[in-house]
């Protein structure tokens, strides 16, 4: 049936309408979320405090055929007052966090446990963080407190006198509630970090209480980088040295005999020196050659039998000279070989000594290239 004119328009702007009507009723309108932030200590405002609306389904568990939120985080910082407000939110449920420096980080040390949870445990540590539920066309009120965090400081000393510049040291916590079932995976357990200053000193705050395995990592590479017209990396020894050292408060050399520091709610501590006992360290050294004559530019390696640290590297010098300073003592593995690009003119080379640290330094640990037989 063909309508006149004026009938066809009018069911034209009907469909529209319709279609519009449809859109609106499936895109709620936004909500909005304010409050205030105190500090435990001394119930002073949290001003230029983070807080951070997460949906809720990015931490809980689904189903592999329902399809996650699509409902962003928005964040905001709060005023001088300690209050805060976040417009134009999608509805929904959030997990909301609040932080600032010096102040415990609850998402934060959640996160590094979270996946090592079983379910139950997964629920209860999500329900315990402040949640909303944002509503279409409304404004939600929540206030948030912050607790004050434990906090470790000290120096930075060397044994023969003086400091180093400036550092970074490191505090992994090993037991404790933010630990989880896993503390002594320390790559995924809660750390923080500071640098020392030109005195050696150090202060790491917003840490959970439990106990802190402290350490410092000293790294020095002496070599000269350039990039060659290809775009490789060309790495020239500046000098016979390297310098790899990790020490654990008070002066361990070993991880397990580092003296944990523990640290309870809101603690300050000056409980974590250290020094780098350089009475205990030694060097390994010598010369590479092949067929009696030094070889440059040989790759060695330095490795120690039974430990799961990764080994040394080091590029020897025209005179075929390497080092390696600073080591523990204990038995040590030297490999030496060609780089690639010297194989393709003389076939693969290598070759290794022995030696054990004790009291002196082995500065005489050549080694002797040798063709590498093919298998």
């Amino acid at each position: 049936m063909r309508y006149p004119q004026p009938r066809r328009v009018f069911f034209a702007l009907l469909a529209v309408w319709t279609c519009a009507l449809a859109r609106s009723q499936a895109q709620l309108p936004s909500g909005s979320i304010s409050g205030h932030v105190l500090c435990n200590d001394g119930n002073v405002p949290a001003r230029n405090a983070m807080v951070k609306l997460i949906p809720l389904d990015q931490f809980l568990p689904k189903p592999a055929s329902e399809k996650p939120s699509q409902a962003p985080a928005v964040e905001t910082t709060t005023d001088l007052s300690g209050y805060y407000q976040l417009y134009s939110v999608a509805p929904g449920a959030y997990l909301v966090n609040s932080a600032m420096d010096g102040y415990v980080d609850d998402l934060k040390w959640m996160q590094t446990v979270l996946d090592r949870s079983t379910a139950d445990e997964r629920k209860a540590l999500i329900a315990s963080l402040p949640q909303v539920t944002i509503k279409p066309g409304s404004t939600a009120a929540l206030d948030l407190i912050l607790r004050r965090a434990a906090a470790i400081s000290g120096r930075l000393t060397v044994d023969a006198g003086g400091t180093i510049g400036r550092v970074p040291i490191t505090a992994i916590l090993v037991s404790g509630a933010a630990a989880g079932n896993s503390a002594k995976d320390s790559s995924h357990s809660f750390s923080g970090m500071a640098f020392t200053d030109d005195r050696g000193v150090y202060r790491i705050a917003g840490l959970p209480p439990g106990s802190y395995r402290l350490s410092v990592r000293l790294t020095s590479s002496f070599f000269n980088i350039k990039i060659t017209g290809d775009s490789q990396f060309n790495l020239t020894p500046q000098r016979a040295g390297l310098t790899e050292l990790t020490v654990y408060a008070p002066e361990a050399l070993k991880e397990s005999e580092a003296k944990l520091v523990k640290v309870t709610d809101g603690e300050e501590t000056a409980a974590g020196d250290l020094s780098i006992p350089t009475r205990l360290l030694h060097s390994i050294g010598g010369v590479v050659n092949s067929g009696g004559n030094p070889v440059a530019g040989a790759l060695v390696d330095l490795q120690r039998p039974g430990h799961s640290e990764p080994g040394y590297e080091a590029i020897t010098l025209p005179d075929g000279s390497y080092r390696f300073d600073m080591l523990g003592s204990g038995s040590y593995v030297v490999i030496a070989k060609l780089p690639k690009s010297t194989q393709a003119m003389s076939g693969p080379m290598s070759g290794q000594a022995n030696t054990m640290l004790d009291q002196n330094d082995a500065l005489d640990v050549n080694i002797e290239l040798r063709p590498v037989k093919s298998p």
